[in-house]
């Protein structure tokens, strides 16, 4: 009995869940290179002038109008003074923007027990969010045109059933460098492959993206020049010609690519969006075509995830690629179909 009552405890330590590992860290070092790079923390100093704001307009006798006129009569007009002006709203800027990283972010964490991932983050307010594996359908990488400039993504799962549209619920790495991604990828994912080479879209497609990303502030400026505001329609008339480049950066990063595994799809420039999808996740397609696709041979397949994880989307592919991809996502189900979509859309 005495042997069996040593034996029992050993037994039950045996029994013991192996502690769950650490998938990533994030530092303070990271994370103020994150915040300086994220445009959610780069806004952070409007958000602030805003609270301000609502508190000053509470207090009596007229403070914010008192103080705003006193700043407009201290403030420089002179060349030199200006520009110190500019450089310090830019400093406060990356401050703020480096704090608001580090508040929200700090000691980030993500671990795996096995079963589930657990995201723990936060110095004032401590967060924790727990994903079940079987819940996550893909993986999205997102960055932008500084986060690329210095090789940083941010990762986040796509999951069903814990409200993945609520601020934060599916970070799985606030910042983090892209080799160092590729390793968590293969952590979260092992069918997943961020070097999936992606088929280029038709060049039909960029002059859609260079028409969208100039249109509005072209009439915009067009109108202002008709009411006589000179001076906004110029800056207008510069934000349209800026729009080129960037519907053409639009354009190159539309892609997507299947290697029978994962289906992987990009778009965006300012801010990019790289996703990989598990197929077994999709619970619906829809192919989209809008009468200004149809004339250049375009289509959307949006693929619907379910449980509340939301869609993703192929934007402007040829039908050809729809075809084939639908096909090859969905054999059994669309093999044996010819791609016709109808002018205003299908849904398989």
């Amino acid at each position: 009995l005495l042997a069996g009552a040593r034996r029992a405890p050993a037994a039950e330590a045996e029994a013991e869940p192996p502690p769950a590992r650490v998938l990533f860290h994030a530092g303070p070092r990271l994370l103020v290179a994150g915040g300086l790079t994220s445009g959610r923390h780069i806004l952070a100093p409007l958000v602030v002038v805003g609270v301000v704001t609502n508190f000053a307009d509470d207090l009596p006798g007229d403070f914010l109008e008192r103080l705003v006129s006193s700043a407009a009569d201290r403030a420089p007009t002179d060349a030199l003074g200006v520009s110190l002006l500019v450089v310090a709203a830019v400093v406060l800027t990356a401050v703020l923007a480096a704090a608001g990283s580090l508040l929200a972010d700090w000691e980030f964490e993500l671990s795996d027990d096995g079963e589930r991932f657990l995201a723990r983050r936060g110095l004032l307010t401590s967060r924790a969010v727990v994903i079940d594996r079987v819940r996550v359908r893909g993986v999205d990488l997102r960055d932008s045109p500084l986060r690329r400039a210095f090789d940083l993504v941010g990762v986040h799962a796509i999951a069903g059933g814990i409200g993945g549209g609520r601020s934060g619920r599916t970070l799985l790495a606030p910042v983090i460098r892209r080799e160092e991604a590729r390793g968590l990828l293969a952590e979260l994912d092992p069918e997943a492959r961020l070097d999936l080479p992606l088929q280029r879209h038709p060049t039909a497609a960029r002059t859609r993206r260079i028409v969208r990303a100039v249109a509005v502030p072209l009439v915009f400026a067009a109108w202002a020049l008709v009411v006589g505001w000179l001076w906004p329609a110029g800056l207008l008339l510069a934000l349209a010609i800026a729009g080129i480049p960037l519907g053409i950066d639009r354009y190159r990063q539309l892609g997507h690519g299947f290697d029978g595994r994962r289906l992987a799809v990009r778009e965006g420039s300012l801010t990019r969006r790289w996703t990989s999808l598990d197929p077994a996740g999709v619970v619906s397609y829809a192919v989209e075509r809008s009468p200004f696709q149809a004339r250049v041979g375009l289509c959307t397949i949006v693929l619907h995830l379910g449980q509340g994880a939301g869609t993703r989307r192929v934007l402007d592919c040829s039908e050809e690629q729809a075809a084939t991809l639908l096909a090859a996502l969905d054999a059994p189900l669309l093999g044996p179909f010819v791609f016709q979509a109808s002018p205003t859309g299908a849904t398989a």
